[in-house]
């Protein structure tokens, strides 16, 4: 397996998923499922699944909604990852989609700092490994940006189908820094199609740094 390149972050001006919203204000022209927290899980899953749809100006890209656990109210968290043509909303606290050999989970977490958040998903990262009987896993530098304000660690393994991996562990403040946004992004190269690169290159964008380029 290849090291990882140098990673370049770029800061975006504009601060894409997990902001907080309310239904009403997903799809503009579309009848916006009512939300309650107060739900059953099941149902909750049901009414997440309808706000599931591509993203504007995105060819592979989807946008979603989740819980984050902790807000007042009936307001949902954002959520950009790869366009499923069959997607299924899978969990309330989290956004998970997958296509063209690339998967992506965000969340949020509550936590003081971007390096914290980083570290949680590193011990989420090592108890997944442990459980699939990842092989080969080289951890790589931490990455921080903007103040502090952004963290992303490198990681490449050999999957439990033994295909190599690369995956990044990323952090962004949100809520002027009472939360941070947490993604994990896994790049399975055995899985790459023709619309891999724009896929990438659309992530890019996401998440404000070059994944496109290091493969």
């Amino acid at each position: 397996m290849k090291k990882t390149t140098m990673i370049a972050v770029v800061v975006s001006v504009l601060m894409i998923g997990g902001i907080l919203f309310g239904v009403a204000q997903t799809r503009s022209g579309d009848k916006a499922p009512t939300y309650n927290k107060l739900l059953t899980d099941t149902q909750k899953i049901e009414l997440l699944q309808q706000l599931y749809h591509k993203a504007p100006d995105f060819n592979h890209i989807a946008i979603g909604a989740y819980e984050d656990g902790f807000s007042e109210g009936d307001l949902l968290r954002d959520g950009y990852v790869p366009y499923e043509e069959n997607y299924k909303q899978e969990d309330v606290y989290f956004l998970h989609g997958s296509a063209h050999g690339v998967s992506v989970r965000v969340h949020i977490k509550q936590t003081d700092t971007a390096l914290t958040a980083n570290e949680k998903l590193i011990e989420e990262f090592n108890q997944k490994s442990s459980e699939k009987n990842y092989t080969d896993v080289l951890f790589g530098e931490t990455y921080t940006a903007d103040g502090n304000t952004i963290a992303i660690k490198t990681v490449e393994y050999l999957n439990e189908k033994k295909q190599p991996v690369t995956t990044f562990l990323y952090s962004d403040i949100r809520d002027g820094g009472k939360a941070y946004l947490c993604a994990q992004i896994d790049v399975n190269t055995a899985k790459f199609d023709d619309k891999t690169n724009e896929l990438l290159k659309e992530l890019d964008v996401v998440f404000g740094f070059n994944i496109s380029e290091l493969f």
